[in-house]
Order: C-alpha cells, then sequence, then structure tokens
C-alpha cells in the first residue's frame, strides 16, 4: 500500500463521505492530484472532496494574499533601491538582486527578526571595511577608496531598510512574495485557530518543516484542529541516519500530536537492487532506456519512475525511450535556454551590440555604423533563418547578402547596404534595422520575428520548439508594460534582464499523471511510491549537491540565526531517496564510474549509494545486491546487395555547384 493511500484510507475512515469544514495539507500539487483519486476510490458513490491543497497555495490562502510574480518584485525591489539610493545602476542590481531576494524569502520562512540579522551583516562588513582601510593605510590616503568597494559595503548598510520599505509597498498592494506570506500567516496564526473557517486539518507526508511551518501546524495541532501523518521508517529513525534528522525532532518533541506512522519497510521487505557504473553521464539514459524497455516485456502494468537528479539528462532519455514506450509522464521542464529560438536570439544580440562605427571616405564627423561580416553570416546560417535560403529562387536575397560578402571579400556591411540586398524580404528587414540600443526597438523586433516565424513553425510541426516561441511570446508580453516604465534602460541591462527570465523559463510537459511510467526530478518524488525505480546520477556533488553558498549571508550568521546550512539540505535529500526506496521492489542505481568523462565523471559514487550498499544491505538480508556489466554488443554489417546510389537531377547538381562555390570543401 503506498503511503497516499495508507493516508487516504486514514482521512476517509474518519469522515466517510462528508467533508464539510476539512482541509488537507500536502507538500506538492502533484502529491494532491494522487491523493484525491485514493481518496475518491474508497467511496461506491460520488461525494463532495474536501479541500486539498498543496502547501504553498495553502499559505497563500489562508494569509489572504496574492503572490507577485518575479518580473515585478525584482522591479519594486529596483524601486525601493533607487529611492535610497538614486544612483543604482540597474545592470550592477540584476547581478545581486536575485541573491537578495532568495535572503529576503529565507528570513520570512524561518521567522528571523531581521534588525538583528542585517545589523550583524552591517557590523560584520564594517571590519571588513576598516580591515580594508588598514592594509592600504600606508600606500595610498583612505579618501580614495573605489567606488566598487563603497556600493558593496553600501549593499549591507542599506539591506534592512530595502527589506521593511519593500514589505511596506507590497503589503499595501496586497501582494507578497512566498516567504512573506509564510511569515503573515505564521505571525497571525491566532486568527487562524479561532476562525470556524475549516474545523481539522491533516498536514501529510512533510519533512523539513521551516519555521514557519513548524509555528503554523504546532498552533493548529496544540488547538486540537489538525492532524500530522508522517511517512518515517525504522531505518533512519532509530539510528543516528541523516534522513531521520529532523524528523527525530519532531518525534521527540512531541508538538505535533500523536506519531503517525513509522514502518520497516526499508529493514524487512524484499527488494532487488542493481548498482550499474556508466563510462559517461550520456550512457546512463542508454542504459536507463534499455532497462525499462526490458522490464515493459516481461511486466507492462508495473509503475515505473525514472528519476533524473541531474536534469541534463531529460533530452538523451527521451531519445533513449524504446519506441514502444507511448505511455508516460514528464512532472520536469524543458529550459528555454536549450532552444533553437534561444540561439537566434542571442545570435540577433551580438550582431547589435558589436556595431562598429566608421568615418566616410571623406572625412568629417559622421561616423556610419557597420555590422561585422561575421556576425551577418551567424544570423544568416541560423537554421530558422537558412531555411529561407533553400527558394528556388535565383534572386534570393540570403543567398545575394551571403554572395555580396563572399566575392566582395567584405568584413563590414552598413545597414542600408544589407538592406538595399534584402529587397523588401520582411524577414531580414526586421534582422538587419538597427536597434540603436534602444531597448523598446529590440521588442518591436523580436515581436515582428515571432510573427514572421509562427508560419515557418507550422510548416516544421515542430511541437516543442512552437511551445518555446509561445513561452517567448509570454515573456515579452509581460517585460512590454515594464519596459514602458522604466524607460531608461539601455539595451545591455534589457539583454541581461532577458536571460536571467529565459534562464528561469521552462516548457511545463502536459502528459497522463497516472502513466505508469513517470519521468521526474528527486524532489518531484516526495511522498509518491512506485514499485520500479531507475535513478541516475548517483554521483556524489549531484546526489546530494555540493556546497553552494549563494547567500549574502555568511555560514556563521546562519547559523546563528537558525538558517538551513547545506548540512541541512544534504539531510532533505537523503530522506528524499531513503523515503523513496521505502515502497519500492526493484531498484536500479545508475552513477558515472570516476575514471568515466562528463557530468559526474571523477566524482565517485554517492555517499547514498555506498549507504545502501555497506549498511542498508546488511541489516535487512531481504535486499539483493547486484552489480550487471554493461556489454557492448556488435553488429554485423549489412551486405548491400545493389550499390547504394542517390539519385541526383540538374536542381540538386546546381545546388551542390552553388554550395561548393559558396562555401567551398573543409
Amino acid at each position: 500500500m503506498s503511503f497516499l493511500h495508507q493516508a487516504a484510507q486514514f482521512v476517509f475512515d474518519k469522515h466517510q463521505t462528508y467533508y464539510n469544514g476539512i482541509a488537507v495539507v500536502l507538500p506538492t500539487r502533484r502529491a494532491v492530484y494522487y491523493f484525491k483519486r485514493h481518496l475518491a476510490s474508497f467511496a461506491e458513490q460520488p461525494f463532495l472532496a474536501p479541500e486539498v491543497w498543496a502547501i504553498e497555495d495553502f499559505v497563500t490562502q489562508m494569509s489572504g494574499t496574492n503572490l507577485i510574480d518575479s518580473v515585478s518584485l525584482t522591479f519594486e525591489l529596483y524601486e525601493v533601491f533607487k529611492e535610497i539610493d538614486k544612483e543604482t545602476n540597474f545592470q550592477q542590481f540584476l547581478s545581486w538582486s536575485s541573491t537578495v531576494l532568495k535572503d529576503f524569502d529565507l528570513i520570512d520562512q524561518y521567522l528571523v527578526e531581521p534588525k538583528p540579522l542585517f545589523d550583524y551583516l552591517s557590523e560584520a562588513k564594517a571590519i571588513a571595511r576598516w580591515n580594508l582601510e588598514l592594509q592600504n593605510a600606508n600606500k595610498k590616503p583612505l579618501t580614495e577608496k573605489t567606488p566598487a568597494t563603497d556600493r558593496y559595503f553600501k549593499l549591507f548598510d542599506n539591506l534592512l531598510q530595502v527589506y521593511s520599505r519593500l514589505h511596506d509597498r507590497l503589503f499595501s498592494k496586497g501582494q507578497t512574495y512566498r516567504g512573506m506570506a509564510y511569515r503573515l500567516l505564521a505571525e497571525g496564526i491566532q486568527d487562524l485557530v479561532e476562525s470556524d473557517r475549516f474545523e481539522h486539518y491533516y498536514f501529510i507526508g512533510f519533512n523539513a518543516l521551516s519555521t514557519a511551518e513548524k509555528h503554523i501546524i504546532e498552533a493548529l495541532v496544540k488547538a486540537k484542529k489538525a492532524t500530522t501523518l508522517w511517512d518515517t521508517d525504522d531505518y533512519y529513525m532509530k539510528s543516528a541516519h541523516k534522513a531521520g534528522q529532523m524528523l527525530q525532532s519532531y518525534k521527540v518533541s512531541g508538538t505535533f500530536g500523536k506519531w503517525n506512522w513509522q514502518s520497516d519497510n526499508l529493514l524487512m521487505s524484499k527488494k532487488q537492487i542493481n548498482i550499474i557504473g556508466c563510462q559517461n553521464s550520456t550512457l546512463q539514459a542508454k542504459i536507463a532506456g534499455q532497462l525499462y524497455g526490458d522490464m515493459l516485456v516481461e511486466n507492462p502494468t508495473i509503475e515505473t519512475a525514472m528519476v533524473l537528479a541531474d536534469e541534463n539528462l531529460l533530452m538523451p532519455l527521451l531519445y533513449s525511450l524504446d519506441e514502444n514506450v507511448e505511455d508516460f509522464n514528464i512532472t520536469m521542464g524543458l529550459s528555454l535556454r536549450n532552444s533553437m529560438l534561444f540561439t537566434l536570439i542571442d545570435s540577433l544580440f551580438e550582431l547589435q551590440q558589436n556595431i562598429a562605427e566608421f568615418r566616410t571616405k571623406t572625412g568629417g564627423t559622421v561616423k556610419i555604423p557597420k555590422f561585422n561580416h561575421r556576425h551577418i553570416r551567424k544570423v544568416l546560417m541560423h537554421p530558422f533563418i537558412k531555411s529561407q535560403q533553400d527558394r528556388e529562387d535565383e534572386e534570393n536575397p540570403h543567398r545575394k547578402i551571403l554572395h555580396h560578402l563572399t566575392s566582395n571579400n567584405m568584413v563590414y556591411l552598413s545597414e542600408d547596404e544589407i538592406l538595399d540586398l534584402c529587397q523588401d524580404d520582411a524577414l531580414l528587414k526586421t534582422i538587419f534595422t538597427r536597434w540603436n540600443n534602444d531597448a523598446q526597438r529590440s521588442m518591436t523586433c523580436f515581436y515582428d520575428l515571432i510573427d514572421i516565424l509562427r508560419s515557418y513553425y507550422q510548416e516544421r510541426k515542430d511541437a516543442i520548439e512552437t511551445e518555446y516561441l509561445y513561452l517567448f511570446l509570454t515573456l515579452l508580453n509581460r517585460l512590454k508594460d515594464i519596459l514602458e516604465s522604466h524607460k531608461e534602460l539601455d539595451l545591455k541591462s534589457f539583454k541581461q534582464f532577458l536571460y536571467e527570465l529565459i534562464r528561469q523559463t521552462k516548457i511545463p510537459f502536459s502528459g497522463e499523471p497516472i502513466a505508469k511510467l513517470q519521468i521526474m526530478g528527486m524532489l518531484e518524488t516526495r511522498v509518491l511510491d512506485f514499485d520500479r525505480l531507475i535513478i541516475l546520477s548517483m554521483n556524489e556533488g549531484i546526489l546530494p549537491a555540493g556546497k553552494r553558498q549563494n547567500s549574502l549571508i555568511p555560514f556563521d550568521a546562519a547559523q546563528e540565526f537558525g538558517l538551513p546550512l547545506h548540512n541541512d539540505q544534504d539531510a532533505v535529500m537523503s530522506y528524499h531517496f531513503f523515503r523513496l526506496l521505502q515502497r519500492a521492489k526493484q531498484v536500479d542505481l545508475l552513477y558515472v564510474l570516476p575514471s568515466g568523462g562528463g557530468v559526474g565523471g571523477g566524482a565517485g559514487k554517492s555517499r547514498f549509494l555506498m549507504q545502501v550498499e555497506h549498511e542498508l544491505a546488511k541489516q535487512n538480508p531481504n535486499i539483493k545486491v547486484k552489480y550487471p556489466d554493461i556489454v557492448w554488443q556488435e553488429h554485423a554489417e549489412k551486405v548491400l546487395e545493389q550499390p547504394f546510389v542517390i539519385q541526383k537531377n540538374e536542381t540538386i547538381l546546381d545546388e551542390l555547384k552553388f554550395q561548393i562555390a559558396e562555401k567551398g570543401l573543409y
């Protein structure tokens, strides 16, 4: 029985088909879907379901606020910095704004008092500033501090003021960011306790709770308005294992009520675990695809999860699945940065930002801006643009520009020269019209480009690239109003902000949520159970991730004020991994051999994998561990009965001659 099935059974036994005033809170939206399915399976007739939320949706609903989107939040923060320091440079601001917002979010989720923390940071930087001045005392006067160091130290002095003003600014508009919503609900929890909106709450399947989450749940449990259900196992609850680090403290505290539940699946149940070392990262995807294909033949109904600790393996994995695999669901997204569309956007920025200016032959003060031939060629040779060269029209402007560059040995071409060669071609006119360092002009260019590319996408019928185009259009629409109200942004700042948004943007796949094969990241597996697991990239530094400190808050301050450290992150990932193993019957753990290349190569086995080998397998005699070898099969070459000939007509021969004449052979 899966954990969510057990939890749904528990709730159903309590309330049967009447759920008025009942709320259920789970870690993820995916878990919400599965819980509802299990709950519905117990009744013979339809009934009104209880309110079931993912924790973030629950907090937003109960705090009575609206979450602000990341774009608007960044500009709200920028406005606050501008109020405090009118010389704030947007480009420099973008380099640390995401770190500041991440720290604010963490501070609020862990209910840290902002003043003592920011005073601590400011004083720590004052000592660093004093040390800097002391070092420079014998070399140059103290008044010669650089503007860069001044700005750096000023940032820390202003953090408390920025934090307070941002809160006030958002609160006046009825908006919050995630951590702010948590703080609002936690600090006003008594209102929720006394409210009659819900009679009882169920918090199901949680692990590492933030201080705000603990405060909320403890208050409701104390008022006898909440029940907690935990998914834990004797293996890590009765030892010093990292996976049970936080859960043990919750159980001992007794503030979460009766402890439901603790199983012995890891120490008692039968499991077949295969540990497979691969020569490189991509080979893991090939092996995973074959493992699943072989299993489909034996048992096509078994529920399987392919878990990617390194999400960069998603595309190699999709191409490695057997052609018979049609029924699967993907819970992670594809980054917009991996698209052909992004390479075109990047080429256009490169073209526009590397314009050289030349004086006319007669001299004078007027300078003529010109595009470099390398950037012109790069844009014209992009697959989307190059496809236009395939037209058999002899006057094809794409070919004419390339021919003009080659035959005249041109290094630079002006905008007018290119537009003359374009012959009113809409695509080329859009690409080679100068932006003049104007962000608004670049937006106009991108909108026109999307309109022109639509027909090209329709012909190609590439669903993923079409989705990328739609996502890019959505990004532009979000930026349009903001750009109009911030006309001071130059092209460089706009590009940096756009690229940051592109980095964050992913295509969400839509599929059948209950497909037999689920392809997911480790965090998406929370509270879900599968009979068969195939986990990739079991290498140290990937699972768990290495020590990464992307924060303005130093380690000692984070430790002092109770913020999570990298050790806590390791404990969280350890719990997710071993919880996932609890009910699995067959597990394939793939890792890159230390001598292999690619991502993870040289890092060695994950500590989790070694714990399975040397601890778990020894404590549970029902676990069988095997180490299958990868066998390379040689395929005999096919002997062709007829010579392999490609028929060439006059059109193809002319095209070959043109290609050789224009580009040559290499």
